[in-house]
This record gives C-alpha cells, structure tokens and sequence, in this order.
C-alpha cells in the first residue's frame, strides 16, 4: 500500500508565509534601542562606513521608503542638495556638533513619507503645483537618516574617519537608489504598480509598530 502523497502548498501561501516571516524578523531588528547599530567586525574605513547607516534600523527604513517614494513618480529630489545636506550632516555628527537625535523623529518621518508613497503624491496631474515635496522633503529625509546613522561619537582627525564618513554618505545613498530603481521597475510594469502601495502600507505599520514599542519601553 502506497504512502498517500503530501498536499503541494500553493504559491500563494508559500509567498505569504515568506512575506510574515520577512516581516517579523525585520520587526525584531527594529525593537533594538535606538540608537543601536549592526556590529561590522573586521570591517573599518569605507567599508564599515557603508554598512554603518545599515545596521540603524529607523533610519534605514527611512531611506527605503524615501527611495520608493522618489522612484514612484520620477520625483526629482534636488541631488546637489541632498548630497550637501547629507555630507554637512554627517560632518557636524563626526565633530560632536549634534545631540542624539531620537529614534521617534525618525519613524515618524518614515510614516509621513510612507503615507506620500500609498497616496501617489504627488500625482502627475499635481506635478506642477506641488513640484516642490520632493526638492523639499528629499534633502529633509537624508538630514535626518544622516543624523541618526551617522557616526555615534565624534571621530579623530585622521585618513580613516575620512574614509569612514565617505563611506557613509555612500551608504546613505545606495539604499533609496535601489529602492528607486525598484520602484521605478515596479512602475513600468503597469498593475505591479499597486505593490508599492501595499510596501508603503507595510512601512508605515511596521514604522508605527516599532514606535509603540519603544514608547511602552522602560526608561
């Protein structure tokens, strides 16, 4: 008598079942303390610079979701802007000019963007009349993703922290250029189009969800 055979799961489910395990495993990372970040071991200069902005997870998730946002639409985010703002950022953070920037500005930012990405805004037909969001709010985002991964005390006046600031501006700009030219993919693939919505749905939930964590959190 032959063994019944095991019922295949569908695709679908299968596809799910990735999405709620991705999902959870990102959530866990995001319930770190704000101001943690990924250890890099063995990894120094450039290349522990460009994970750097990586291992903070409210900033990452801004950065994604920005990235998203701007390859939506086309959106031009004021390059030279943003690269000065970033670069200044990370800078004035390097000498021990900023305070510690709470990880709850941050998330908010990365709802207030997410909404913009489920919203379409905006809209090819509100190009000309609110050309301004994205010159405006692209330089914002990185000064803030800039602030909180950048480096967590000043560094010494040396060719490494140099090559580790350099590394991070790298790094502060590779996440939303991939998301970018996702979303921009995304895009060309007419009704795959609607899965950037349902991406920035995740982002603000997981976003507000990490939030309620670290506000319930003991002091």
């Amino acid at each position: 008598m032959s063994r019944p055979q095991p019922v295949p799961r569908s695709w679908e489910g299968l596809r799910r079942q990735a999405i709620g395990r991705a999902l959870a495993a990102g959530l866990m990372a995001a319930s770190l303390p704000a101001g943690a970040h990924s250890p890099s071991t063995g990894l120094k200069g450039l290349y522990a610079g460009v994970l750097h902005p990586w291992g903070h997870v409210p900033g990452a998730l801004l950065l994604i979701v920005l990235g998203l946002w701007l390859g939506q639409g086309r959106r031009a985010c004021a390059p030279l802007v943003s690269a000065l703002a970033t670069v200044s950022t990370l800078v004035a953070a390097a000498a021990g000019l900023l305070p510690a920037l709470p990880a709850a500005a941050v998330l908010l930012a990365a709802v207030a963007v997410g909404l913009l990405l489920i919203l379409a805004w905006p809209s090819r037909e509100q190009g000309g009349r609110a050309a301004w969001a994205a010159p405006v709010l692209a330089p914002l985002a990185f000064v803030l993703a800039a602030w909180a991964g950048g480096p967590d005390a000043p560094l010494p006046r040396e060719l490494a922290s140099l090559w580790s600031l350099t590394g991070m501006a790298l790094g502060c700009w590779l996440m939303p250029a991939y998301a970018a030219l996702a979303a921009m993919a995304l895009q060309r693939r007419g009704w795959l189009a609607v899965g950037l919505r349902v991406i920035g749905a995740w982002i603000v939930a997981a976003a507000l969800l990490v939030l309620a964590l670290q506000l319930r959190a003991p002091a």
